[in-house]
């Protein structure tokens, strides 16, 4: 006769149970992995607004003439940008005497990125000999 005592093996409770801590297991795995993908993406998008919006600071006077008040447009079809540049107004007499200027350039960056829209944003000040 077949005794069952004798028989090892798992009862359907205990399989469904680790079944379940399974799949709890994978969606949290899959959800780490998911966040570390978003994180790379936007850090490579950050430094690629960063760059763009260096680029712009640093063309100011050599590309761009200091007049130019406002400059925009669009690097490899997703950063918009936009240069807007001031000229300042100062009271040190050590700077009026060298007869320079000094101008405040703000450079904007835009894009969309999963689903929200990012934006970086640099300033910075430049002397230019008065014209």
């Amino acid at each position: 006769m077949f005794n069952f005592q004798h028989c090892r093996g798992f009862s359907l409770l205990e399989v469904l149970v680790a079944f379940s801590i399974l799949a709890l297991s994978l969606g949290v795995l899959y959800q780490i992995f998911s966040k570390g993908t978003h994180a790379t993406i936007l850090g490579k998008e950050y430094a690629c607004a960063t760059i763009i919006a260096q680029s712009k600071l640093d063309a100011f006077g050599v590309v761009d003439s200091p007049e130019t008040s406002k400059s925009q447009g669009i690097e490899d079809d997703k950063y918009q940008w936009e240069v807007m540049v001031q000229p300042l107004d100062y009271e040190n007499e050590s700077i009026i005497q060298l007869g320079v200027a000094l101008y405040k350039i703000d450079v904007e960056v835009l894009w969309r990125s999963l689903g929200k829209q990012r934006s970086i944003k640099l300033n910075s000040l430049k002397l230019f000999p008065e014209q």
